[in-house]
């Protein structure tokens, strides 16, 4: 329970730098209204991609098809999909 807590944490944090960003594009938005219906869409394709990340990391640990020296690797090429 220790580390989700702390997992929601991060994310309530991702969150507020996001609302700063947000914030700081606001004249910009308020010019364009179609920026502000696109927001929600990246956020959920950004949630989608994450969850699709940890199915396939989870998938592979139990079907051991992780070895122990490539976590590394594989955070690599999951940034640099993102």
């Amino acid at each position: 329970m220790k580390t989700r807590w702390a997992w929601l944490a991060v994310n309530l944090c991702t969150a507020f730098i996001a609302s700063r960003v947000i914030d700081g594009f606001e004249h910009t938005i308020s010019q364009l209204v179609a920026l502000a219906s696109l927001m929600p869409i990246v956020a959920g394709i950004g949630g989608n991609t994450g969850n699709q990340t940890i199915t396939m990391i989870v998938r592979a640990m139990a079907l051991q098809q992780i070895q122990p020296g490539s976590f590394t690797f594989l955070i690599l090429r999951e940034m640099g999909v993102a």
